[in-house]
């Protein structure tokens, strides 16, 4: 009797040990707009992916600054607020082995439905992709936001854009020159901070506020210093300013078939998240502040001149850098990645 009560106490104990450290995400919830899914049945079952993207934040500089001047007999002085945030312990090798992963994960489950993947090789004469260069092996971007890594699958030929891929009903041509194939857009943001607002009063001082919370964004904007050339695709979209937005929106799209008539998609679906997914236990959750505050004078100095202010420019610096479990960093991206992924492929095709 006490042997099968000790059996039982360590089976136990080793559960709750191995479920204590199990990887957790919150709930995913999705929102679509989809139109003539149902007319997917009667298309061929091959898939082309356009684009396929995952951006890992890994670092973010912000600047605040407050003016001075005088002002009802009191002189201010500027101030101004940096603060530098990054994480520790990731590689580049880290964030392919994440978009690989989540991307094998992709074609598993539409071959699972039936469908194989096209390569664009006898495709390259078609309207569509024509003068796009065809990029395998697709290095990993820094340049296209501040602080982020633009990561592409390594083991699929993925084609740049042209002038074309703006257009309006772009996808449905693309997909029309495929033989109706259906046209796949995947794009994934993984952000470590969220901006909070300010808490001091209005010109009373520089201040950054920031939470730090692993996600992968449903819609964000976080403001990011740019120290970096902008790409030319990402140019109109965020600037050359020195402290810029970041617009963060995880998307995942279909497009097959076209309309003789407008050339608008016979079948469209795109999918969304209606909040982020957040990823607990890899990085420390905290709230970051970093303040200057405005130097003042109300008295001032009296000299022979007449009444003299002095305020000094104040510049307050601040770094962090946070330690991260890369296990569960891999992990929890990838269980999130793929949730979101999973539930917008059953929406379409059910």
């Amino acid at each position: 009797m006490k042997k099968i009560y000790f059996t039982v106490v360590v089976c136990f104990l080793l559960y709750f040990s191995a479920n204590s450290y199990a990887q957790t995400i919150s709930e995913v919830k999705t929102k679509d707009r989809s139109v003539g899914t149902k007319q997917l049945k009667d298309k061929p079952k091959k898939v082309f992916v356009n684009d396929f993207v995952v951006h890992f934040q890994f670092y973010n500089q912000k600047e605040k600054s407050s003016k001075g001047g005088l002002m009802g007999g009191v002189l201010k002085g500027d101030a101004k607020s940096k603060l530098f945030l990054g994480l520790d312990n990731l590689t580049e090798q880290d964030f392919i082995d994440i978009t690989n992963n989540l991307f094998a994960d992709f074609q598993s489950q539409l071959q699972a439905k039936g469908y194989s993947f096209l390569d664009g090789k006898a495709f390259e004469n078609t309207d569509a992709l024509k003068g796009r260069e065809r990029i395998e092996n697709y290095p990993v971007a820094y340049t296209i936001f501040p602080g982020v890594a633009s990561v592409h699958p390594s083991n699929y030929a993925f084609y740049s854009s042209n002038e074309n891929f703006f257009k309006m009903n772009y996808g449905s041509k693309l997909s029309k020159d495929l033989d109706d194939a259906l046209v796949a857009n995947v794009e994934l943001f993984v952000f470590f901070i969220e901006d909070k607002n300010s808490w001091a009063q209005k010109n009373k001082s520089a201040n950054i506020k920031v939470e730090t919370q692993l996600r992968i964004v449903a819609y964000d904007n976080v403001k990011a210093v740019n120290e970096k050339e902008i790409s030319k695709l990402q140019a109109l979209t965020i600037g050359k300013k020195k402290q810029v937005d970041i617009p963060a929106q995880s998307q995942i799209e279909f497009t097959c078939g076209r309309n003789a008539i407008g050339g608008s998609p016979i079948v469209s679906y795109i999918g969304n998240l209606k909040n982020d997914i957040v990823i607990e236990d890899a990085i420390e959750n905290q709230t970051i502040k970093s303040e200057a505050k405005n130097d003042e004078d109300y008295i001032g100095t009296n000299t022979a001149f007449g009444k003299v202010y002095r305020a000094n420019n104040i510049t307050v610096s601040n770094s962090y850098i946070l330690p991260v479990d890369v296990e569960k960093y891999k992990d929890g991206i990838l269980e999130a990645g793929n949730a979101f992924i999973k539930t917008h492929i059953e929406n379409m095709l059910n």
